[in-house]
């Protein structure tokens, strides 16, 4: 079995991986699952009962192929992000890492959905899933927070609320603040350590 490399940045936390990979694995599973990624046509409801074949131009590999990108990139943006806040990397190095590693994934998953026959060029694969995934609102959120880290220090996370509409998102942004003297003195725990006796 081949297994193909994970691109990570050089330089990003070893200790940061696992909440990746893991979402590599989720998002692998759920394409690996999917009938319409085994060529079976997939029923729209929202235009009555038309059969739509699993190709690139009825949008339906594009959908899946921004998906799983998607899922993976944000992982590690987010993993990234409280890497920052708990002083592990260095701000200046978020956005380069978190590009590096958009573009490695894409190309992860250029290579995922080679089979697809009516799959474009890897360029222009490129640009349709890199567009897909900054236009998603979790990309959106996730600058969010860079910029909050930016201008204060904060981190902004999201806290599960009701909503009424189903398309909506049911998260609000809420702030948490960390204040380094506190963590120098011991009062906030990031990452717990286990003391040997």
């Amino acid at each position: 079995m081949l297994i193909e490399r994970i691109p990570y940045p050089e330089g990003f936390p070893q200790e940061r991986r696992a909440i990746i990979e893991v979402a590599i694995y989720e998002a692998e599973e759920r394409l690996k699952n999917s009938p319409y990624s085994k060529g079976i046509a997939r029923w729209r409801s929202d235009r009555g009962d038309v059969s739509e074949k699993y190709t690139w131009e009825t949008g339906l590999v594009k959908d899946d192929a921004a998906a799983y990108v998607e899922n993976i990139v944000l992982a590690f943006a987010t993993v990234s992000v409280h890497a920052v806040f708990s002083g592990e990397l260095a701000l200046s190095s978020l956005e380069p890492m978190r590009e590096e590693f958009l573009l490695g994934i894409v190309e992860r998953g250029y290579k995922r959905f080679s089979e697809i026959d009516d799959l474009p060029c890897n360029e222009e694969f490129r640009l349709a899933i890199e567009e897909r995934v900054r236009d998603y609102w979790g990309w959106k959120f996730h600058l969010e927070q860079v910029e909050e880290l930016t201008k204060s220090g904060g981190l902004k996370v999201l806290v599960e609320t009701e909503s009424v509409d189903p398309t909506e998102h049911k998260a609000e942004p809420i702030y948490v603040s960390l204040m380094s003297s506190a963590v120098e003195q011991g009062d906030v725990h990031i990452a717990p350590s286990v003391k040997e006796d």
